[in-house]
C-alpha cells in the first residue's frame, strides 16, 4: 500500500493504487440544487457500497462548492471540472474547430490541443475497465466525448 507524500497531502487527492479501478462521474453538481446534489449524492453511496476501493472523479462545474456539498460520502472521491472546461473552451471555436480541439485532447492528454493538427484517431486509447463519457453542445452541435479511463 502507497502512503501519502507531502505533494499528496498538499494537493488532497486520494492515491490510486495500481491496477485500481476509476469511475468518473459527469454531472452539474456543486451549485446547489436539491436534485442535482440528491442523484450525484445517490451515486456516490451505491459506489461506496458497491465500489468502496475504486477511485471515483465527480467532474462538475464547480468541483470547490460540489466537494463541500459531497465530500466523505465515498471514501475515494475527488472533484474536478475538466469536461466542463473543455465545453467552455470548445463554445468559444467554430463547430469544425471545436471537434478538432475536442478530439485531440482526449486522443493525446498532456500536449496542448491549441498546437495540435494531427488526428486524434491515431492515437492508441490505454486499455481501461470505464469509460468517460460527455456531450458538449459547442456552437451549436452536439459533440460527444468518449475517453478511457
Amino acid at each position: 500500500m502507497r502512503t501519502q507524500t507531502e505533494t499528496d497531502i498538499v494537493v488532497g487527492m486520494p492515491l490510486r493504487e495500481p491496477g485500481q479501478d476509476v469511475v468518473y462521474l459527469i454531472a452539474p453538481s456543486g451549485h446547489p440544487n436539491y436534485g442535482d446534489e440528491l442523484i450525484a449524492a445517490a451515486w456516490l453511496k451505491f459506489l461506496a457500497a458497491r465500489r468502496p476501493h475504486s477511485l471515483v472523479v465527480l467532474d462538475c462545474h464547480t468541483p470547490g462548492q460540489a466537494s463541500v456539498l459531497l465530500s466523505g460520502i465515498h471514501p475515494n472521491v475527488v472533484f474536478v471540472d475538466t469536461v466542463w472546461r473543455l465545453a467552455v473552451e470548445a463554445s468559444t471555436r467554430t463547430p469544425e474547430d471545436a471537434d478538432d480541439f475536442l478530439h485531440n485532447v482526449v486522443g493525446d492528454p498532456g500536449r496542448p490541443a491549441s498546437s495540435s493538427t494531427e488526428s486524434a484517431s491515431s492515437a492508441k486509447p490505454q486499455a481501461s475497465t470505464f469509460w468517460a463519457a460527455a456531450t458538449s453542445t459547442a456552437c451549436g452541435r452536439t459533440t460527444t466525448l468518449c475517453s478511457p479511463l
